[in-house]
């Protein structure tokens, strides 16, 4: 499966709920509490694995070096079988999707707390921007993957 698909199955097209003229966006990960009250704090841990392994690694292998008949493919079956979306919904998140692989790159800035801190629950300790006007989606398009 190609790696813009690895996502929450709905949010393939919340890229689409996003008004033509934003240019910029940033998405955080921020820890929401623990399942146990006496644990307040999260320790920052596994970040620069997530962005090597799963950023750089997994899109290259998984999106840009995949051909964009084979991905679009992917993409039309997720959103026509899975999720029963109209034609117009499938090609207008072809076009955003195609014209991130056809940039050949994801136009991202990560910035994050350093390996090992503790953090406070609701504290960011990870943020994702985008760093082309055309992509201002495409951060928002990855928390899931972020989350998970």
């Amino acid at each position: 499966m190609n790696s813009i698909l690895k996502t929450d199955f709905y949010k393939v097209t919340h890229m689409l709920q996003y008004r033509d003229n934003i240019t910029h966006f940033t998405s955080y990960l921020t820890p929401r509490g623990s399942r146990f009250q006496s644990i307040d704090k999260m320790v920052v841990f596994g970040i620069a694995n997530f962005v090597n392994e799963y950023l750089f690694k997994g899109f290259n292998e998984e999106f840009f070096n995949i051909e964009w008949p084979v991905v679009r493919n992917e993409v039309v079956e997720v959103l026509e079988k899975g999720l029963g979306y109209p034609q117009r919904l499938v090609n207008n998140t072809l076009v955003k999707i195609g014209a991130l692989h056809n940039l050949g790159y994801l136009p991202i800035e990560i910035v994050a707390l350093p390996e090992g801190t503790r953090v406070p629950v609701h504290v960011p300790m990870f943020g994702i921007t985008n760093t082309h006007p055309d992509f201002a989606w495409l951060p928002q398009a990855l928390e899931s993957l972020i989350s998970a």
